[in-house]
């Protein structure tokens, strides 16, 4: 009997759907081709064909019993979890229970989507740390000379091991060989399918508008040219792909990668349903035949950034792997499913209530969106790139004294080590460690970090702190040059990422320290000050309370204790044997006296504890607060671009908002919220006004003389600290400059919609400003205008070491030659700051060289 009839038959006993008996009938068809294609009369090839068919649907129907089975196990415990999640008043809250599953809480031991993508990517970093390192790029996004030479070595000895003499290059290839194996093997943990080929892999981007340049019979002779067919893998068959098979899977690839997946829709299909577990069989289908081939094909159809391209695909994999880990093999049926539970859990409450929850259903959608990547799609690109490269621009002109604000780092860290129960001044000895080792070649204790599993994305992305300052989304790589290099310049990039480097290597640090120790003896291995040396607390939590919080109990710190600390000096011949010992939470992975699900258990919340930490000593944006805000608007719509123009800037605002003041009012009690918020509120104060006082130094001006000054500026003064302590320093600036008559540069449309629209409002107004000349227009203020653009707009000029030179020596010299209004201007300026807040100058605008050094005002 011939396999369609036996499949006929099955349909008409019941035993099989007609959808499923179609797929079996396209499958048949396909391979019967194939065979005919190959010389096989009617007969072989009908018999070929039924064998491979039946032999696939054997393998594709085991392959999605497993799946079915991590599934149904991932329902369950999100289930139970969020069914029985309490929020900091011990009320039962489904609602947060699942967004806990999405963005990390700091209050329960859920493991989040945010931080298990870290954590995934914390692991293939870290064999690369080296390469990482050698890699990253320079001032305005360069390869340096190094770079260009050795990364066609490194290629080559990826796909043809041991044909270069290079030992850098052989040195580099393993360690990203390690790299992507790690990213395979940890996707197939969670339900992935994604197979080993023959040889080594490397990611393969294919651009669409280059593709859609050429025929489909163009590209397919191109890309036939480059393939090796004896290692491309057919995922159906487990065996080589042939000539012929290639021929019939090419256009449908080609059509798919032309219309970026268009073509693969089915009418009425749910979008994204394909499932994740799946996802990467097409990524791993092309391989090519050695690097030559590689190479001419990314330079013509796709990005000849390799290195680039390699780092996005380990952070691709490693999302991908924490959607799984989170929500199951297919997380659309995942969140499916938390919507179902969510619904069931308040279908009995008021009507008003149910309301309520579908608003906040549809905000959990939008966390959800959010990181499987579909909110972050342009719908108008090129209105998307284009705006997204003016913020960037914008950026690399405004945010060069930033550093001065981050320096309230150093509070947020030794506040939340006190909180936790840790040590409140190692975490910044060692940020300043870090700081003088970025002045140096040697990076020793950087490359540490990252083989520690802390992730680098200061070496593996362009300008990653602006993340801590507005909306992140692709831009124009020119515009991401110009805003990278000036966060480099500054220092931002550098202090933001020695400060998560530090605090998470103390906290590992702090762990292996104290492995000698029991659970009752570890409240007593803090020890800052007399009280906490007698084993008294001061301040927040005790340590083993931390632990508790992020669901790692005494027995589990038996386990954890018992893990070999890592030797440093293992990986890095500079240090001596025993100088640097941490607890690396990735080597729990490696144990076998444990069970991989227990060891993957354990290493989860570590570093979702570590990680969480983190976010608080240095603050960075929440995705709850990107999602919260930003809603379902994308990149390329009115809405979309309006919001992120008016955040750009107040996301540290929203960061201090989702960590340190959700914190503060989660603890119990007014006592406990006050013990928590007051002191938060007189450091950011006190960090603000030293930022503040820095800034107006580097403006020109003295230092505050607060005897010079009444009580009502003393508390204008205060509260726009205080304001600007929290995040919102152009709202304390407009505060205020509100209370002393003058806006200083800053009014409430611009603090409110953002230095985009600021930045329109003024290119507008230098281009109308000479149609004043025309009879019956006011007085012109050309110069004026002009000036004032140059210096607000010009990109490095807000570098804090050089903005008095700029300001003083290059924009005053040029304003007072086309600007009859400059020097009478300049006069009520420094009156204005005389007068009403007895703070004088200490370089006068209008001065070619400083007329005093900085004082205090008198």
């Amino acid at each position: 009997m011939s396999y369609l009839k036996c499949i006929s038959n099955a349909l008409q006993a019941g035993k099989m759907t007609s959808d499923i008996a179609d797929a079996h009938r396209i499958e048949f068809d396909k391979n019967f081709k194939k065979y005919k294609s190959k010389g096989y009369n009617d007969h072989e090839a009908t018999r070929a064909a039924g064998k491979e068919t039946y032999d696939f649907k054997v393998q594709e129907r085991a392959r999605k019993k497993v799946n079915a089975l991590q599934q149904a196990r991932v329902n369950a415990q999100n289930k139970f979890q969020t069914l029985n999640y309490k929020d900091a008043k011990g009320n039962k809250n489904i609602i947060e229970g699942v967004r806990s599953i999405f963005d990390q809480d700091a209050g329960n031991q859920i493991l989040s989507i945010t931080n298990m993508k870290r954590t995934e990517l914390g692991l293939v970093h870290a064999p690369i740390a080296e390469f990482l390192e050698k890699f990253r790029t320079g001032y305005f996004g360069r390869r340096d000379k190094f770079q260009k030479m050795t990364t066609p070595l490194i290629v080559k000895e990826i796909l043809e091991p041991g044909s270069t003499a290079n030992p850098l290059a052989k040195q580099f290839a393993k360690a990203i060989n390690e790299a992507n194996e790690i990213g395979r093997t940890r996707t197939n943990q969670f339900g992935g399918n994604v197979a080993k080929i023959k040889g080594n892999y490397l990611p393969q981007p294919h651009n669409a508008t280059k593709i859609g340049r050429v025929s489909q019979e163009e590209w397919t002779n191109d890309i036939m040219s480059f393939l090796n067919l004896e290692q491309m893998i057919n995922s159906k068959t487990g065996r080589s792909f042939t000539r012929e098979e290639l021929v019939l899977e090419l256009p449908n690839t080609y059509d798919a990668i032309r219309t970026e997946g268009v073509s693969r829709l089915q009418p009425g299909a749910r979008m994204g349903s394909t499932m994740t577990a799946n996802k990467r069989l097409d990524h791993r289908f092309l391989v090519f035949k050695d690097a030559e081939s590689y190479m001419a094909y990314q330079a013509k159809y796709g990005d000849e950034d390799v290195i680039s391209t390699i780092y996005q695909h380990l952070e691709s994999i490693s999302r991908d792997t924490a959607m799984m880990r989170a929500l199951g093999p297919n997380p659309n049926s995942g969140w499916r499913f938390l919507q179902d539970i969510i619904r069931i859990d308040t279908k009995d409450l008021p009507i008003k209530k149910q309301q309520a929850i579908r608003s906040k259903i549809e905000g959990l959608e939008n966390l959800y969106l959010a990181h499987s990547g579909r909110l972050n799609s342009a719908v108008d690109k090129w209105w998307a790139m284009g705006l997204a490269g003016l913020r960037h621009y914008l950026t690399s002109a405004v945010i060069g004294s930033a550093t001065l604000l981050a320096q309230s780092d150093f509070f947020f860290s030794r506040m939340t080590s006190k909180f936790l129960g840790l040590p409140a001044h190692k975490a910044n000895r060692k940020t300043l460690t870090l700081l003088k080792e970025g002045l140096k070649k040697d990076k020793t204790w950087s490359k540490i970090a990252v083989r520690s599993g802390l992730v680098g994305e200061h070496w593996s992305t362009i300008a990653s702190a602006a993340n801590r300052y507005f909306i992140d989304t692709d831009a124009p790589i020119l515009a991401k040059m110009f805003s990278d290099a000036t966060l480099r310049a500054s220092g931002l990039s550098h202090l933001t990422q020695a400060g998560r480097w530090s605090f998470g290597m103390e906290f590992m640090g702090f762990l292996g320290d104290n492995f000698n120790k029991n659970w009752k003896q570890l409240n007593k291995s803090f020890g800052d000050n007399v009280l906490e040396k007698v084993g008294g607390k001061s301040y927040g939590k005790t340590f083993t309370q931390t632990l508790e919080t992020y669901g790692i109990r005494e027995g589990d710190w038996e386990i954890i204790r018992k893990t070999k600390l890592y030797d440093a000096a293992i990986d890095d011949d500079t240090l001596k044997a025993g100088e640097a010992l941490f607890f690396k939470p990735a080597d729990l992975l490696k144990r076998n006296d444990i069970t991989p699900e227990y060891a993957n258990l354990l290493h989860g919340r570590i570093m979702e504890m570590i990680f969480t930490e983190t976010d608080h000593a240095i603050p960075t944006a929440a995705m709850r607060g990107r999602a919260a805000v930003m809603g379902k608007d994308k990149p390329g719509t009115f809405g979309g671009e309006f919001k992120a123009s008016g955040l750009m800037f107040k996301n540290f605002a929203i960061a201090i908002g989702f960590t340190h003041i959700l914190r503060g009012l989660r603890q119990h009690g007014l006592k406990g919220k006050a013990g928590y918020l007051v002191p938060f509120l007189v450091g950011t104060t006190l960090m603000n006004m030293y930022s503040h006082e820095m800034r107006e130094v580097l403006k020109g001006r003295d230092l505050v003389n607060f005897k010079n000054m009444n009580a009502d500026q003393i508390k204008d003064y205060i509260v726009a600290r205080m304001i600007g302590g929290g995040g919102l320093g152009i709202f304390g600036d407009l505060v205020y400059s509100e209370a002393e008559g003058e806006n200083f540069g800053t009014d409430l449309p611009n603090a409110l919609l953002g230095v985009p629209v600021a930045f329109a409002r003024d290119t507008f107004s230098l281009f109308t400003e000479p149609l004043k000349y025309f009879p019956g227009g006011d007085d012109p203020e050309v110069g004026k205008e002009l000036s004032k653009y140059i210096k607000k707009y010009t990109p490095g000029s807000s570098l804090w070491y050089l903005r008095a030179a700029w300001e003083r020596i290059i924009v005053d010299t040029l304003q007072s030659l086309i600007d009859p209004g400059f020097d009478k201007r300049n006069a009520n300026t420094v009156k204005r700051y005389q007068k009403k807040e007895g703070r004088d100058y200490w370089w006068y605008p209008g001065d070619i060289k400083p007329s005093d050094t900085p004082q205090i005002s008198q």
